[in-house]
């Protein structure tokens, strides 16, 4: 959210808003985590040792595919955020 501000972000009609639909929550029906397991059943562990959720949300250094966050990342490059700034 940002107020409207006659200098640094003149109020417009009509301006783009990011939508995203989780489909991968992290949960089952029974509220239970789903953990990401490799390929011999073991749950993995990200790098400070902590159990990888699987959802989508965010790729999880790499460990799951891009998400929503790495969505909203490129949104908020192609229409040019004012808050937006790329990681030096």
């Amino acid at each position: 959210m940002q107020k409207w501000d006659d200098s640094q972000c003149p109020k417009v009609d009509d301006y783009p808003i990011f939508f995203a639909v989780s489909d991968k929550c992290g949960k089952n029906n029974s509220g239970d985590y789903e953990l990401l397991r490799d390929e011999y059943g073991q749950e993995k562990l990200d790098r400070y040792g902590h159990l990888i959720v699987d959802h989508d949300l965010h790729n999880h250094d790499g460990e799951l595919p891009d998400g929503v966050a790495e969505a909203f990342i490129e949104w908020a490059k192609e229409v040019g955020l004012s808050f937006w700034q790329e990681k030096e």
